[in-house]
C-alpha cells in the first residue's frame, strides 16, 4: 500500500512539473500574449497601466518562466509607499530583482543616450512627474558609443540612431527587455525639469 501511495505521489509531482513547464514554454502569439496581459492576473494589486511600448510576447514568456519572481516584484510595487521611498538601491528579491530609486533632473534630448542590457529587464516607473523614454531594436550595423560591458550589464549605442518615444508617468509602467535599447530620463516639452522614479531590475530568464 505504501509503495502504491508513493508511486501515485511521484506521478502527481511529475505531472505538475510537466504542466508548469509546458505553460512556461507556451508558444505565445501577439494576440494571446496581449489577452493574457489585459486579463491582469500578473498584477497582484498593481494598478498602473502598461505602456503601449511593452512587448507583450516577451512579457508573457518571461513572466511564466519565473512567475514567483515577477509576482514578488508586482507585489512590492503595489504595497510599497513609493512616494516616500528613499533614493538608492534596495533589494526586492535578492539579486534576482532590485530597485533603483532616483529623484533628480531630467536630460535634454541631445545628452540622453541609448542604453541596452542583457542580463536584466528594466521596469521603469515614474513616481512623481513625467519623462519621455525611447525604445529601439538596434539594427545589425548599429555602432557603439560605449561598448557593452558584461560586468556592469550595460552598453550605449550612438545617440543618432532613430527610435520610438513614449511618456512615462505615475499611471504608466514601461518594461524594456534585453537587447531592446531604451533611452530614458528625457524631459518632455510640457513637463517638469525633474522627476522621481524607480527602475526595478528583474533578472531575465533564458528562453
Amino acid at each position: 500500500m505504501r509503495s502504491t501511495f508513493i508511486y501515485k505521489l511521484v506521478c502527481l509531482l511529475i505531472l505538475s512539473v510537466a504542466v508548469n513547464s509546458a505553460f512556461a514554454q507556451t508558444k505565445w502569439t501577439e494576440k494571446t500574449a496581449k489577452a493574457w496581459a489585459d486579463k491582469g492576473e500578473w498584477r497582484n494589486g498593481f494598478k498602473p497601466k502598461l505602456s503601449e511600448s511593452v512587448d507583450y510576447l516577451q512579457f508573457a514568456a518571461q513572466y511564466h518562466a519565473n512567475k514567483p519572481l515577477w509576482d514578488s516584484v508586482f507585489t512590492y510595487l503595489a504595497t510599497t509607499n513609493l512616494q516616500d521611498l528613499p533614493t538608492g538601491t534596495k533589494p526586492v528579491s535578492g539579486t534576482n530583482a532590485y530597485g533603483i530609486t532616483t529623484d533628480g533632473p531630467l536630460k535634454t534630448f541631445d545628452v540622453s543616450r541609448w542604453e541596452v542590457h542583457e542580463k536584466y529587464i528594466d521596469l521603469q516607473m515614474v513616481i512623481r512627474g513625467k519623462e519621455k523614454m525611447g525604445k529601439m531594436t538596434p539594427p545589425a550595423d548599429a555602432k557603439w558609443a560605449t561598448p557593452f560591458n558584461a560586468g556592469s550589464d550595460i552598453g550605449f549605442y550612438e545617440s543618432s540612431l532613430p527610435g520610438e518615444y513614449f511618456v512615462g508617468d505615475p499611471e504608466t509602467l514601461l518594461i524594456f527587455f534585453p537587447k531592446t535599447s531604451h533611452r530614458p530620463a528625457i524631459k518632455t516639452d510640457d513637463g517638469p525639469d525633474r522627476d522621481k522614479k524607480i527602475v526595478v531590475k528583474v533578472k531575465a530568464a533564458k528562453l
